[in-house]
């Protein structure tokens, strides 16, 4: 035994370099304790059915999941414009949407991604409504479910690009006198940033 071992105590130096060495080399390894992704987007909705006519939409959403989490939390919110006849007008109509959900991704190539989540969703539709003497402003709230799914190219490092379908079903929106279909669905351009 040299004399350098025995200085060291319990444990022999040698021991203790490889260990050290060893803890260095997996350490680069080990995969991160959060991962996360920013997306945007922005395209078209269509309403499902009504007087509704879809116009812009786009959409902002958060994903943060643990190491060992089997999916990701997903948090989002979507803005769209739609047009609403309603006898000789048309009313412009602001839907508003928050979005709380599960998340996932696949890559089945290093510059593939696929994307998948659904959640619970709120919806609140405002509108000005022509009046006799003044405008009237009239508001209505959705409650239902979402789902999307998309498709990135990566460019390397964190930044990808591609397509997100999406979808929104819940209930009707008391709005402008009558009962408007929530449901809606929309194909985006999307860009998406993982960190």
């Amino acid at each position: 035994m040299r004399d350098d071992d025995v200085a060291m105590g319990p444990l022999p130096r040698s021991v203790v370099i490889c260990i050290l060495t060893g803890a260095a080399c997996e350490g680069p390894q080990r995969l991160p304790d959060v991962e996360q992704s920013f997306t945007l987007a922005g395209g078209a909705f269509t309403p499902g059915s009504g007087d509704w006519d879809g116009r812009g939409a786009g959409s902002l959403a958060w994903s943060w999941r643990g190491h060992e989490w089997p999916c990701a939390l997903e948090l989002g919110a979507l803005y769209s414009a739609a047009e609403v006849e309603e006898g000789p007008d048309s009313l412009e109509v602001d839907v508003f949407e928050l979005r709380v959900g599960a998340a996932d991704t696949w890559r089945p190539a290093t510059w593939l991604i696929l994307v998948a989540g659904a959640g619970p969703r709120l919806s609140h539709a405002q509108a000005w409504i022509p009046g006799r003497f003044a405008e009237v402003y009239d508001y209505a709230t959705s409650i239902g479910l979402y789902a999307h799914g998309g498709a990135f190219v990566s460019f390397g490092g964190s930044f990808s690009a591609g397509l997100d379908a999406q979808v929104g079903v819940g209930t009707d929106f008391g709005l402008a006198g009558g009962d408007q279909d929530a449901q809606a669905t929309g194909l985006m351009l999307a860009a998406r940033w993982d960190f």
